[in-house]
């Protein structure tokens, strides 16, 4: 989002009518005397939100450009906002909408996608979607009747759900980032394979950020720093809208990558950003710029130039 940009103006606008119309009692503050002015103060709203008095001051006045789908979400929680109308402020400041659902089962998150992609069907105006998780601990495989990446099953420490993407099993669990963005490729040129080279390009310049050098593989999807996988990608697609995605792994322990055949791809080696850099990295702190950075990339899918 541009500073003084149209969405930036119209979102500054949003936020004071909203701040205007907003009581202290609403928002839990002691009455203090006779106000000027209705509704909070802008050094109200940002006090309560964890920002400077400035920086919200610069987000009424559209010329907040590096604002954070959690700042968005800070500012909602003050102003009380509906759950429609954070998903218009994320679509204002990002050109999408982060819904940010924390240690989710698959199998919620699963349904969750489903929801999103039959009103996206059924509307096509509705803002593209990034879904960012953290799962408790699961394993899952693809629409396959190949099922000898999970070497037997029985063994597994942890549940096991077949979900409806392409590919073999994989682990997700603590540590570990998943970013299912829900686009909808007929607005960018219904290319699959350029949504996973884009998909690919998002999460290399997002661990440039953190200096570590990624790259793609020949033949193999997925995200590798040397011989070291460090992101696995598998996708699904319902007419033409795309489901689950990406799985960073951030921090803690892989171990449990050990009990399968990690994307079918034998004696592979999986690493994280913690092990590449050795400095630890939360999840939640991870997200928060990784939303940032697709909602930027998108813009690039939506206007389909993204090169092959």
């Amino acid at each position: 989002m541009a500073d003084g940009s149209a969405d930036a103006q119209e979102l500054g606008t949003f936020l004071r009518s909203r701040r205007e119309r907003m009581s202290p009692a609403e928002a839990g503050l002691p009455a203090m005397g006779r106000r000027r002015t209705p509704g909070l103060r802008r050094e109200e709203v940002a006090v309560l939100a964890g920002l400077s008095t400035t920086w919200y001051t610069y987000l009424e006045q559209g010329r907040g450009h590096d604002v954070s789908p959690s700042v968005l979400d800070s500012v909602a929680r003050v102003l009380r906002l509906s759950e429609d109308e954070r998903r218009y402020m994320h679509n204002l400041a990002f050109g999408y909408v982060v819904n940010p659902r924390p240690l989710e089962e698959e199998v919620l998150a699963g349904e969750l996608q489903e929801q999103i992609v039959a009103k996206k069907r059924a509307d096509k105006d509705l803002p593209d979607e990034l879904l960012l998780l953290e799962h408790e601990p699961v394993y899952t495989i693809g629409r396959t009747p190949d099922q000898s990446s999970l070497l037997g099953a029985a063994h597994l420490p942890h549940p096991l759900f077949q979900i409806n993407r392409g590919g073999q099993a994989t682990y997700h669990g603590p540590g570990q980032l998943i970013g299912y963005p829900i686009i909808d490729l007929r607005r960018c040129g219904q290319d699959l394979h350029k949504y996973l080279r884009w998909l690919e390009q998002v999460v290399i310049e997002f661990l440039a950020n953190y200096e570590l050098s990624a790259v793609r593989r020949e033949g193999l999807t997925g995200v590798w720093i040397g011989g070291r996988k460090i992101a696995s990608i598998g996708v699904g697609v319902r007419h033409w809208i795309t489901m689950h995605g990406f799985a960073l792994n951030v921090c803690g322990d892989l171990s449990a990558f050990e009990k399968i055949v990690p994307c079918g791809i034998s004696n592979i080696i999986m690493t994280s950003v913690e092990a590449e850099t050795g400095k630890t990295f939360s999840v939640a702190e991870v997200a928060k710029s990784c939303g940032v950075l697709a909602g930027e990339k998108i813009r690039e899918l939506q206007a389909c130039e993204v090169s092959a």
